[in-house]
């Protein structure tokens, strides 16, 4: 709005609590889908915060799930580890995706995979643990990262780091390889 047309009084009152609603609320699908309005920027390299999701990737024939968020009618994968869990045989494969949302795509995952090390070794660790909007009898999690914060879904209700650091930090240290994938 204009300068003047909101009182002092009202704009004190209502801006704790904007950021919320543009980000959380059905105002938020309007944004991401048409961009941020005249004082924002349509370049996803300068959004600032982002809603991080978890996406379902429709071009897969099986049920497939990343971390990502959505801008401007796109969605856009952040860096993430995915480790799709076979209950049946008792094992796991861990796998790192990206989409190049800077640089060099495998240069980001291999970034990527030095931070996710130090994130899982550090025992105060913090990151926030994102609503699964999605019925799946697949059980995996989810562990990304954009702009130095941590995010974490599964199918499961409850991802335990410390569990998940105690068993897998081995493993995710000796992977060699990086995938690219794209998420639509």
């Amino acid at each position: 709005m204009p300068v003047g047309v909101v009182s002092d009084k009202a704009n004190a009152k209502f801006s704790p609590i904007e950021l919320s609603v543009l980000r959380s609320s059905f105002l938020a699908v309007n944004r991401e889908n048409v961009g941020p309005g005249k004082r924002g920027s349509l370049n996803v390299k300068k959004i600032k915060a982002p809603q991080i999701r978890v996406l379902q990737d429709y071009t897969m024939e099986i049920d497939s799930y990343k971390l990502g968020f959505a801008f401007a009618g796109q969605t856009y994968m952040i860096p993430q580890l995915m480790i799709d869990i076979d209950d049946n045989n008792n094992s796991y494969v861990p796998l790192f995706l990206a989409t190049q949302l800077e640089g060099e795509g495998r240069e980001l995952l291999i970034n990527f995979k030095e931070r996710l090390i130090d994130f899982l070794s550090d025992s105060h660790r913090v990151f926030s643990l994102l609503d699964m909007p999605f019925e799946t009898s697949k059980h995996f999690i989810l562990i990304g990262e954009y702009k130095n914060k941590w995010f974490a879904a599964t199918s499961h209700k409850v991802v335990n780091m410390d569990w998940l650091s105690f068993f897998m930090l081995d493993d995710i240290k000796s992977i060699n390889g990086v995938c690219q994938h794209s998420c639509r």
